[in-house]
């Protein structure tokens, strides 16, 4: 399946970003989750038996062969992460192309780990921050988006770039980023679970933004009309003969009397009265107008700044954000950024309901603090490695 690229153990970490899967020493991605030549592949999160390895999985049963997919270079080497010649019909982005979202890409080479790219940037931002909240902070190192109080992924039911439809030159490629029963189509091998794309620990269509699956509605079968008794026809009426009508003659009508012309008499003209003329007006002295005195505008008054919240000691603040469908979700927002989140709506504090997790307070190996989200069935752990619940004081642990 596909969630193997985004199976998290802890391994040591790099000062350098991954830009390609495995190098020719096996480091890089490889020294966790395995070679991608390795066959048959067995799973590090469940231990399945994937009957083949990873390279074959990806091209033949979810690419159907197409090799440009990933590859780029007239011998197909390198295998960057983010870049490749382009497979038909897709966009030349390499891995990205399922295992990110181009909704939260940024531009190159301003927002790229490496300013020498030439590859697409920030689609993995949900890839890297699914490390983070488990614990890997590997690609924090060089990626800033990998920390979920610096960035903000769109949510799990965005598409990755490869999964359109219809696509008839990869009719067997993932479609749907929540995985749904009973088809699980992120699903290749291994268990049915599929790839957490927003990096917030919860996967496929447990996580709230994956709407429920809405039921086909069953059709109702048309009642069958109830045939009742032909009627019986009425008798046809038998014609008489037909009457010959008499015909009535018209009256001759009487001439009227021609009038006499009687004599026309003359009109007499009535004399028109002669028009008296009106008296001629005195002129009386001009008014002096009055001068209006202009009204004094009113100042409008000046707008008070909303209070800026204080700066979390850990370099972040922990805000609430409702998702879709009504889930609740906490996320953790640089210092700087938190007048731009409440601006989207967000609100200060830990969700009262949040959906991955409560706010923990953690001192890292550099004697720093930090604030993390900790899903629910991690809490005890953290405890017992001296974490302790809530956002991190003014005070050091």
């Amino acid at each position: 399946m596909l969630g193997a690229l985004a199976l998290i153990l802890i391994c040591t970490a790099r000062a350098d970003a991954y830009d390609i899967f495995e190098d020719q020493g096996g480091d890089n991605c490889a020294q966790c989750h395995g070679g991608f030549r390795d066959s048959p592949y067995m799973s590090p999160r469940d231990g399945s038996n994937w009957g083949d390895d990873l390279h074959d999985v990806h091209r033949n049963t979810m690419m159907g062969g197409d090799c440009a997919t990933c590859h780029s270079g007239g011998d197909f080497t390198p295998v960057f992460l983010n870049q490749s010649n382009g497979g038909m019909g897709l966009d030349p982005i390499a891995c990205v192309g399922c295992h990110g979202r181009a909704d939260d890409r940024g531009v190159t080479p301003g927002d790229c780990a490496s300013q020498s790219s030439t590859g697409v940037c920030g689609d993995g931002a949900g890839l890297r921050q699914h490390h983070d909240n488990a614990g890997v902070g590997v690609c924090g190192g060089c990626h800033l988006d990998a920390d979920p109080g610096s960035f903000m992924p769109v949510g799990e039911d965005v598409l990755p770039p490869h999964y359109f439809t219809p696509d008839q030159d990869h009719p067997d490629k993932p479609t749907d980023p929540c995985n749904p029963a009973p088809g699980f189509p992120e699903d290749y091998a291994g268990t049915t679970l599929g790839l957490d794309n927003d990096g917030d620990s919860v996967y496929d269509a447990v996580d709230p933004d994956c709407a429920a699956a809405t039921p086909t509605p069953t059709a109702s079968p048309s009642p069958t009309p109830t045939v009742g008794p032909t009627p019986t026809p009425a008798p046809t009426p038998t014609a008489g003969p037909t009457p010959t009508p008499t015909p009535t003659p018209a009256p001759t009508p009487t001439p009227a009397p021609t009038p006499t012309a009687g004599p026309t008499p003359t009109p007499t003209p009535t004399p028109a009265p002669t028009p008296t003329p009106a008296p001629t007006p005195t002129a009386g002295p001009t008014p002096t107008p009055t001068p209006t005195p202009a009204a004094t505008p009113t100042p409008a008054p000046t707008a008070t700044p909303a209070p800026t919240p204080p700066p979390g000691p850990a370099g972040t603040v922990a805000m609430c954000r409702i998702r879709r469908h009504g889930a609740q979700e906490t996320v953790l927002v640089r210092n700087e950024r938190v007048a731009a989140k409440l601006a989207r709506g967000l609100t200060l504090g830990e969700c009262q309901f949040p959906a991955n997790g409560p706010v923990m307070c953690f001192l890292d190996r550099k004697g720093n603090l930090k604030n993390i989200i900790v899903p629910q069935r991690r809490v005890t752990k953290m405890l017992g490695r001296g974490a302790t619940l809530g956002e991190c004081g003014a005070d050091p642990l």
